[in-house]
């Protein structure tokens, strides 16, 4: 056993206003290939065994300990740690196990006792010493690799509260298993120095508030609407915070619409602005998950009745976090026009940041536009989506009845449509003026999968600012009927940086096995914009990866480094087929040598090599993270659509019609039993049980982190903070709200892990 001494620190948060300092004593890892430190100190029964052997599973030398049941009992010591208080192993075994750690405190020796219980059972005093006995899951026995971290001190503290820890001693364990890289460290320090929309907010929407110094509104029942309703929450007229006392489907059949899209747009501009989405409050709930019945209302096509999901305009300063969105595919066979209905959009906004959030099975993804200008209309700009996840969506709805003249509605699988509105170039309705105002967006770290194209759509004037960077596309649809990886429009500078493109196992309308080629790429339109006379693409491309179905890189990504102008054609028809297209030149495109230079947050660029790894294990709406700052995906659907990229597989269809293979065929929104179909029930939470002072904390964290738990100070402010593994210096001046936003959200894990 060779102790090593481990300090590190993450540059890219230093970058970001957050720095990070994190002490850590390694006590095994077995990487010497030798068991010094280890010793059998109950040998009876014969047998126990000590011994360091590879594992292919985690490629890594381990430790392996044997002996009858937990009869033996081995012990790894020598460590006398006073600077350190959370324990760290890595652990694989199909037994029972019981894990000690010895420490010393101030009244004395202890053991913490860990087995595979689902619950602790508390302080003991045996015949050498009290043992505090805590439960590690059940699940630790499933003969799978399993990482704990245990805050040592906080342990004692929970059944000795008036103690305190002076010495880790070492560990013993009793039973079989495997074993690996056992560490003691300190807890990750974190310096919190700009005031964001939260603490890993990044880009363009960075700098939005949301609710922040305003007040806290509790939805409290899945009620289409009425007091404590999400409608009810989303239409106050004053500065908040929404949090979710409940969770589950949450049913908006009649769609939801902030701000009038027609005739009352002066007067409804700004009333429901300034708000925060915290879906994260219900992660324990069940998640937010936003959802058509397979109904259709009669009105259904009257314009923010009935036909769209979820739509806001002329709004702005609004943040959104975890939730999904998603229409019910059978919602779309009811005879009628189906329409270009995104899960989500936005109109006329500025100053939005889209964190987390899946989005799919609707007619025309996720948009974010403008279009003629009307008085007091926003200027479109400063917004951010991260780490959201798009997948596919529907486009022929319902095979049994031909509708509009025996044609389906035209509906598009998409992925995000974004900046000035695509149908305003086909008629004067745009002056070069209104073209050119606009702002900033920031694209990056999100999924696209199982979608056909658009990864983005960008449009505008000389204003206009797209950093796209570190996504993922697993599959698209580039043939010769126009589809295409994305398209850009106007002369909006776009920055492409790191992205990853990978093609998916499946064939076109023609039977063709997709390909990437220098025509079915990013389109340049080329007619009918504002600025079309004079208009030439602006873009930089860097360090974009192309992948084979099977992940080994294609030829393209060595091809466009070499000429990066085989990034984009030119684009004159929607109908234009590949003969016709052919790649920019200097002539019709800027191809410039720097990336923009930003003008609000940075963007941390991660290697393109690590994108899809990283994201496919931190993306959507449903992400949750565990004590040790691991992550799962709590949603049947979005694991399946993740998993389809990680295995890299998928049906041999492109699915986009109901009855081709697809996951909406299929799904047709099964949550837990317990999460009623309709949102129209007579539950209705009384949020006062576990947060007496209605101030967005629960009173559990609040008495946690020492605070008063009778005493609303959602808009207080307090510098040091400890949560969980993190020592949190909040110099930025977040409220305590925001903390706990952070902390449920997995901020500081976050902050901590990202490479």
């Amino acid at each position: 056993m060779e102790i090593k001494k481990i300090k590190v620190y993450s540059l890219a948060f230093i970058l970001l206003s957050s720095a990070l300092l994190a002490d850590t004593t390694v006590y095994e890892d077995g990487e010497d290939k030798k068991t010094t430190g280890w010793y059998i100190y109950d040998k009876w029964p014969s047998g126990a065994s000590v011994s360091n052997v590879y594992n292919s599973e985690i490629d890594s030398q381990v430790i392996k300990l044997t002996g009858t049941k937990t009869k033996n009992g081995i012990r790894l010591t020598g460590w006398d740690d006073k600077s350190n208080h959370i324990v760290e192993w890595k652990m694989k075994t199909k037994n029972w196990v019981a894990f000690y750690i010895a420490i010393e405190t101030k009244e004395g020796f202890r053991y913490l006792y860990y087995t595979p219980r689902d619950y602790d059972k508390g302080r003991n005093l045996n015949k050498q010493a009290y043992k505090i006995r805590m439960g590690l899951g059940k699940s630790m026995m499933d003969g799978q690799w399993h990482t704990f971290s245990r805050d040592v001190r906080a342990d004692l503290k929970k059944y000795e509260p008036n103690n305190d820890l002076v010495s880790i001693y070492g560990i013993k364990v009793r039973g079989s298993c495997l074993i690996d890289d056992v560490k003691a460290k300190g807890r990750t320090k974190i310096v919190l120095n700009d005031l964001k929309a939260f603490p890993t907010a990044e880009g363009a929407g960075a700098e939005t508030t949301g609710g922040r110094d305003g007040k806290v509104v509790y939805v409290t029942n899945r009620k289409a609407e009425g007091e404590g309703s999400l409608r009810w929450a989303l239409s106050r007229q004053f500065k908040r915070t929404i949090v979710f006392a409940i969770g589950g489907r949450f049913n908006i059949d009649r769609g939801i619409t902030l701000g009038d899209k027609e005739s009352q747009r002066d007067a409804n501009a700004n009333l429901y602005s300034n708000f925060t989405l915290a879906g994260q409050t219900a992660n324990d709930k069940g998640g937010v998950h936003l959802a058509h019945s397979e109904e259709r209302d009669s009105d259904a096509n009257i314009p923010g009745v009935g036909a769209s999901h979820f739509n806001v305009y002329n709004q702005e300063n609004m943040i959104f976090r975890y939730f999904d969105s998603r229409y019910n595919w059978n919602w779309f066979k009811k005879l009628g026009k189906n329409g270009k209905e995104p899960t989500l959009r936005f109109t006329h906004v500025n100053n939005l940041i889209i964190d987390h959030v899946t989005s799919g099975w609707s007619s025309y993804g996720l948009t974010i536009l403008s279009n003629a200008h009307r008085a007091n209309e926003k200027t479109l700009g400063n917004i951010t989506v991260q780490r959201s996840l798009m997948h596919e969506n529907i486009v022929n709805p319902n095979p049994e009845n031909i509708i509009e003249g025996g044609k389906y509605q035209e509906n598009h699988n998409i992925g995000m449509l974004l900046g000035k509105d695509p149908l305003g170039w086909r008629g004067a309705t745009l002056t070069k003026a209104e073209w050119d105002d606009m702002g900033e967006f920031s694209i990056h770290k999100n999924a696209f999968i199982g979608v056909s194209h658009r990864f983005p759509n960008t449009s505008g004037g000389e204003n206009g600012k797209f950093r796209i960077v570190n996504n993922y596309i697993y599959g698209f649809k580039g043939d010769d009927t126009g589809e295409r990886v994305g398209r850009f429009a106007g002369t909006a500078k776009n920055d492409l940086i790191a992205n990853v493109y990978q093609l998916r196992p499946y064939k076109n309308r023609n039977n063709d096995s997709m390909d990437f080629t220098t025509k079915n790429l990013y389109a340049y339109l080329t007619r009918e914009t504002p600025d079309a006379s004079t208009s030439k693409a602006n873009f930089y491309t860097q360090n974009n990866l192309f992948l084979n179905t099977d992940a080994s890189k294609h030829l393209m990504t060595e091809d466009i480094k070499s000429n990066p102008y085989l990034m984009l054609f030119n684009y004159t028809s929607s109908k234009a087929n590949n003969a016709s297209r052919k790649h920019l030149t200097e002539e019709n495109a800027i191809l410039r040598a720097n990336p923009m230079a930003s003008t609000i947050y940075p963007v941390s660029i991660l290697s393109a090599d690590s994108v899809k790894d990283n994201l496919l294990s931190n993306v959507g709406g449903n992400v949750r993270f565990n004590q040790n700052g691991t992550t799962y995906i709590d949603d049947e659907i979005d694991q399946k659509y993740i998993g389809w990229a990680k295995n890299n597989e998928g049906p041999t269809a492109f699915t986009e019609t109901l009855g081709d293979g697809g996951i909406g065929d299929s799904a047709s929104f099964k949550y837990p039993e317990n999460i009623n179909y309709n949102a129209d029930t007579t539950e209705d939470i009384n949020a006062s049980i576990l947060d007496s002072d209605l101030d967005g904390m629960p009173d559990t964290w609040e008495s946690k982190h020492n605070l008063n738990p009778i005493v609303k100070n959602n808009n207080a402010v307090h510098t040091d903070w400890v949560i969980g593994d993190y020592e949190v210096k909040n110099l930025a001046k977040y409220t305590d709200l925001e903390i706990y936003l952070a902390d449920i959200g997995g901020d500081f894990h976050m902050l901590a892990n990202e490479k």
